[in-house]
């Protein structure tokens, strides 16, 4: 597939170039992805955003290793335009994991999803629309690659991360920011249901997730694996525990600056599989699509309209390869 979506690539970087696709994708996208987009946000697409690529980047060319490991890479125009920061591309990378916990009763808690790293901005002076939630994420995380640097140690762990002055900020500006937003939501929404999106989307360039090695990750499903062999072979396996045991808590959690919306009055964070799931559904997709489409029809009476025919024809027979190319992504 990947020789298609560097097809694609070369279409929207060619022909499209100038059509504000990608701005267009965004103002036309479901309401599970245009509520993650405040007003602030929808500027910044609409001048900067050039390209978005998505690469299953733990798969080979021959198709082994892990599909629902996924990398976003956001292409923005760092020129006078942008008024709010100055990276040129911005590269999110979600790492699939699984862990196994151990419960105070001794059972066993098999936990699996995406885990990933802050990724700083580089705001201008007054722009950061994540009110410096973003900066003290990525501070946090520096701080903790710096003490197991010193301490030669693979992982920081909740004890250790608690001693850290960076988890203490980042922990109360967490808490200061929902305080805020549930004091200015007060009585406006007495039925609970949801209100726009509380932080900027740019805080999801902040997500961490729980802290699980690579190394921890490969234990946990080698053990899994060997546990359901049991189960096959009816021999007795670990027992998992259940939701009222207790496990050792998880001090990242309360540091987690993304995703973070506001239901009633209470700030709450939907699991972040959702939201990829909603930028990798069909739905997305076919938003792509129809953006393309429509984009491919406006632009048809002006700049293909000048190019050859030749070249309109050759586009035109493109379209039908990204649609199945959009369609399959999620199967391959």
């Amino acid at each position: 597939m990947r020789p298609l979506y560097a097809r694609r690539h070369s279409l929207v970087n060619s022909k499209l170039q100038h059509a504000d696709f990608w701005p267009r994708v965004f103002a036309n996208s479901p309401a599970d992805i245009d509520e993650y987009v405040r007003p602030s946000d929808a500027q910044v697409i609409s001048a900067c955003l050039k390209n978005i690529t998505i690469d299953r980047f733990e798969v080979n060319e021959r198709g082994e290793g892990e599909p629902r490991s996924v990398r976003f890479t956001f292409e923005f125009d760092n020129g006078e335009d942008n008024v709010w920061f100055e990276n040129d591309k911005l590269v999110k990378e979600f790492y699939w994991r699984k862990d196994i916990m151990t419960a105070v009763s001794g059972k066993k808690r098999v936990w699996e999803g995406m885990v990933s790293e802050p990724v700083r901005i580089n705001w201008k002076e007054g722009m950061d629309l994540t009110e410096g939630l973003l900066d003290a994420a990525c501070d946090l995380a520096d701080a903790e690659k710096a003490f197991m640097k010193k301490e030669n140690k693979p992982k920081a762990t909740n004890e250790d991360r608690l001693k850290l002055k960076e988890y203490e900020s980042l922990v109360r500006k967490v808490a200061k920011f929902e305080a805020e937003v549930a004091n200015e939501g007060e009585g406006d929404d007495e039925e609970g249901e949801s209100s726009p999106m509380a932080l900027s989307f740019f805080a999801w360039f902040g997500y961490r997730g729980r802290d699980v090695t690579a190394e921890e990750s490969a234990r946990a499903i080698k053990e899994d694996n060997e546990k359901w062999d049991k189960i096959i072979k009816g021999e007795e396996a670990f027992d998992e525990e259940d939701e009222e045991d207790e496990v050792e808590e998880n001090t990242l959690a309360d540091a987690e600056i993304f995703p973070m919306r506001v239901v009633g009055n209470l700030p709450w964070r939907r699991p972040l599989a959702q939201c990829l799931n909603i930028m990798n559904s069909e739905t997305w997709k076919m938003t792509t699509m129809k953006t393309m489409r429509t984009t491919h029809l406006r632009m048809s009476r002006s700049v293909l309209a000048r190019r050859s025919r030749r070249d309109s024809v050759d586009f035109l027979r493109l379209l039908p390869v990204l649609a199945c190319n959009l369609k399959h992504d999620d199967q391959n």
